[in-house]
């Protein structure tokens, strides 16, 4: 009777260990979605529905919930999104989420990235986005350049981000991502990935600034 007095006291040890252990965590994930909520503009988003829209996307994508508000937070805070614009704010981040799955790479890092383009105003709305993610998917694809895929990304945020300092536009970021791919899958040596994209930004800042030598240039 005491050995099993004594395992049924454990049985509800564990039991009450477990349900303290949620409890927590659910306490967790509601101040995370609040702080969420505090950065959209806190007046005109709603709590429950950016509740359910972030729990959505941790079953859409396979992630722990506070994984999935994690990166909610980061692409809402990278992307600058505001309160209008709520709503999509799960859908784009479960963009970056698989088209960093479809390429190896960490979440986060696809996530970052489209949110770039979103905070520098290249992309505004879920299926701009999207279009995004497609652009960067067949820019790997046509480099051949798949192992690299965390570079290709690196470097079409790069050309977006000095364009919009130099001239207050995102620039021709799928003309530029052209010629990436075609000079990076030329298989010309030297012409990997990374010295391709610094020979295209140099080309642009030559022809931006009239010439590397004036006008006889």
């Amino acid at each position: 009777a005491g050995l099993m007095g004594g395992m049924l006291a454990l049985g509800v040890s564990k039991l009450v260990g477990a349900v303290m252990e949620k409890l927590d965590q659910a306490e967790q994930n509601s101040i995370a979605n609040d702080q969420l909520k505090r950065k959209l503009g806190d007046v005109n988003v709603s709590f429950s529905a950016l509740q359910s829209s972030v729990l959505n996307a941790a079953k859409n994508n396979h992630l722990l919930f506070s994984e999935a508000g994690q990166l909610a937070a980061q692409f809402a805070k990278v992307g600058n999104i505001s309160e209008r614009q709520y709503k999509s704010l799960a859908d784009e981040m479960g963009t970056g989420v698989g088209m960093s799955r479809a390429f190896g790479l960490d979440p986060a890092q696809g996530v970052n990235a489209l949110a770039s383009f979103r905070g520098m105003r290249v992309t505004g709305n879920d299926q701009d986005t999207r279009r995004m993610a497609l652009l960067i998917g067949e820019t790997i694809g046509k480099s051949d350049a798949f192992a690299k895929s965390g570079e290709v990304m690196d470097a079409l945020v790069d050309y977006t981000s000095s364009q919009n300092r130099l001239s207050l536009n995102g620039g021709n970021v799928s003309g530029f991502a052209g010629y990436l791919s075609a000079m990076a899958g030329s298989g010309i040596k030297g012409l990997g990935v990374e010295n391709s994209a610094a020979l295209l930004n140099r080309i642009v800042t030559t022809l931006q600034n009239g010439g590397g030598a004036g006008e006889a240039s």
